[in-house]
């Protein structure tokens, strides 16, 4: 019997299966969100979508069940944005505190975080559907062929996408240099 299955019945088979999957959608979250608290409200949000409706879900499938999920993520924020008519950025200090600058020296951390500015501002200009396969695969974890059934693409479809949005990235981040 697969976790899934077993999550819907099962309170610790349930807990497994979002520690196997809370870090992707805080980040995904985390991506688009102003503010610590409203990322960890909107998560809990998501995962109480998740817990009510579980039962509903049709397939057992891993990639079945990551499309669900982040499908309950993007209406969770879409649903957000349209309540409080928000931009959707994450503030650079957050991004700031999440960059690992071990080992680094005062002005590698600046330059490292320099960058990291310039590239949030590269990924916002991005088309919408580019910018989201991007989130999805780096920040998220997920697969091609789990961002192809979120999406309803085809993963040659969403490694086009993919593939775009880093020449993108690449070609302005070297004009920007």
């Amino acid at each position: 019997m697969t976790l899934i299955r077993r999550a819907k019945s099962n309170s610790k088979a349930f807990a497994k299966l979002y520690d196997a999957h809370i870090k992707g959608v805080y980040q995904y979250v985390a991506w688009r969100i102003q503010n610590r608290q409203e990322i960890e409200d909107l998560t809990a949000e998501i995962w109480e979508t998740v817990l009510k409706n579980i039962h509903q879900l049709q397939s057992d499938n891993e990639v079945v069940f990551k499309a669900w999920l982040y499908t309950i993520a993007r209406n969770t924020l879409n649903h957000f944005y349209r309540d409080k008519e928000k931009t959707a950025t994450v503030p650079l200090e957050e991004t700031h505190n999440n960059i690992k600058t071990e080992n680094k020296t005062p002005h590698e951390d600046a330059e490292l975080k320099e960058n990291t500015e310039l590239l949030r501002r590269l990924i916002e200009k991005l088309p919408q559907q580019q910018r989201e396969t991007l989130t999805l695969h780096f920040l998220s974890d997920l697969k091609n062929k789990e961002i192809a059934a979120l999406q309803n693409l085809s993963e040659k479809t969403v490694a086009s996408n993919l593939s775009r949005a880093l020449a993108t990235l690449r070609s302005n981040f070297k004009k920007l240099q």
